[in-house]
């Protein structure tokens, strides 16, 4: 659930604890300087589902602007636009590495050679973005994306990875880092993802068919009156006055027709937009590897790096 691990995540960055009682409940204790954010709480209980609130009275709801939600957003804004997070986890460390590496590459009869093995922080980065939905009403959501600054990818595991892994705000043991993590690269490759989940899962996805529908009964609607008064006009002993009034009838059903066209454009036309909140560069501890593999008297060589926290190898692509 993206929002309870955003929330969950803010706390425990403002010092507090956080338990959950249940499905859905947390306890979370936050520290005195930090506790002017709430109220001047410093312990919360935090209800993410709806049913779960109601059976829960003295929780707060947290949801898509609630206060909590809202006052969590302001902390992170205050703070800085980025912060840094590392791995509280032991130096990494993999047995029989060759063997795991020839499974992840599937190549079991080559000759496989390492040539270089080295422990490193890999780098994530983590863009929080703020969906808006713009019609006659405005309508928000949100979601955290990870990009593999290792490989240039998006990385949807890394969320529920990162959930369970303890972090801090410094580097617990010396390790020079795989990769200088590219923010503007990291930004677009986010970026893009972003739009395209805001486009697919909030209200704007479907609109254009219910726009289309609605269009065509209203085009329906009206080109059933204007037939019925040219068929009034039509009627043979009518008076040129008649005529002219049901002409002007005529005219008035078109304009009202475009109005009506376009009124419900606006109401079901939603313009998005995709919106910033926070980024963030989470460093997790991995092994960096370079293979020589020879098969069939072709040589090449392979990037992979040990994911700790997957505990498997990935393969990076030549080009990066």
């Amino acid at each position: 659930m993206e929002l309870q691990q955003f929330v969950t995540g803010t706390l425990e960055a403002m010092g507090g604890i956080v338990v959950a009682r249940e499905y859905a409940l947390c306890e979370a204790v936050v520290p005195e300087e930090a506790a002017s954010w709430f109220q001047n709480k410093t312990e919360l209980l935090l209800a993410f589902d709806f049913e779960v609130a109601e059976e829960n009275p003295e929780a707060e709801f947290v949801t898509f602007g609630s206060y909590v939600f809202e006052q969590l957003m302001a902390f992170v804004r205050e703070q800085t636009r980025a912060t840094v997070r590392f791995a509280d986890l032991d130096r990494p460390h993999v047995q029989h590495a060759e063997d795991k590496i020839r499974r992840t590459l599937a190549v079991q009869q080559a000759r496989l050679h390492i040539a270089s093995e080295q422990a490193a922080w890999g780098a994530w980065l983590v863009f929080g973005f703020r969906f808006v939905y713009l019609s006659d009403e405005r309508e928000e959501q949100f979601g955290v994306i990870w990009v593999d600054a290792q490989r240039g990818v998006i990385d949807d595991e890394m969320a529920g990875l990162a959930a369970a892994t303890p972090f801090a705000d410094r580097m617990p043991y010396e390790l020079e880092l795989a990769v200088q993590p590219d923010l503007g690269t990291s930004y677009r490759i986010a970026y893009r993802d972003a739009a395209l989940r805001a486009r697919n899962t909030g209200p704007s996805s479907g609109s254009e068919a219910k726009l289309d529908r609605e269009l065509e009964r209203l085009e329906g609607y009206y080109r059933q009156m204007a037939q019925e008064t040219e068929k009034r006009m039509q009627r043979k002993g009518l008076s040129e006055e008649k005529r002219n009034e049901l002409a002007d009838k005529l005219v008035s059903i078109e304009a009202e027709a475009e109005k009506q066209k376009q009124d419900i454009r606006d109401k079901l036309t939603v313009r998005i937009e995709v919106e910033l909140d926070y980024a963030q560069v989470y460093f997790v501890p991995i092994i960096q590897y370079e293979v020589n593999l020879q098969e069939r008297g072709a040589y090449t060589t392979k990037r992979l790096y040990y994911q700790t926290l997957r505990k498997q190898f990935v393969e990076i692509a030549q080009s990066l």
